[in-house]
């Protein structure tokens, strides 16, 4: 006969083994497996061309086009077993073929993770007076035309509830 220590630890095993076998099946070794594998819609599976990817400790935003031109933003975290992913993030506005008609034109967020892009005249953005990590799009990306459009990204503070106060800023200082 089992005693209730046992019991309680055959349980605690069991559960473990159960998390696992979960994180097993869905983990790759790869961030590419991981994207190709984790989704079912066809417009966030297809990696046209990565524009970059953001890493740190065991998570990751990778950011990359997919077959329409638009910027998707895969969240990843590594586990025990390989990478696999959070969620994807795209929206309209981020197309990177259309023309940006003002300095922010659109953004994606996540639960803690904002993405959007900007036009060339943007040298700053200001996410509740925090400031997002902007990339030029040039350095990754063939676009047509003459216009240098931006990524920018940040992650937020886990307070989901918080309005979002974006703001762009020149090279000037001068808010745009």
């Amino acid at each position: 006969m089992l005693t209730r220590l046992q019991r309680i630890i055959a349980v605690v095993l069991g559960v473990l083994l159960v998390m696992m076998c979960s994180e097993y099946t869905r983990s790759y070794s790869s961030i590419d497996l991981a994207i190709k594998s984790n989704t079912s819609e066809e417009n966030l599976k297809h990696v046209k061309q990565v524009i970059l990817n953001s890493q740190s400790n065991n998570k990751s935003y990778y950011f990359y086009l997919n077959d329409r031109d638009d910027v998707v933003c895969a969240e990843l975290s590594k586990g025990l077993f390989g990478w696999y992913t959070e969620s994807f993030s795209t929206g309209s506005g981020l197309n990177i073929k259309e023309n940006i008609q003002i300095p922010t034109n659109g953004y994606s967020r996540s639960d803690y993770f904002i993405f959007g892009l900007a036009s060339s005249q943007v040298d700053r953005i200001e996410i509740n007076n925090k400031s997002a990590k902007l990339y030029s799009l040039n350095l990754y990306v063939n676009i047509d035309g003459n216009e240098d459009k931006k990524l920018w990204c940040l992650e937020l503070d886990r307070n989901k509830n918080v309005e979002l106060r974006i703001k762009a800023y020149d090279k000037n200082n001068k808010e745009l």
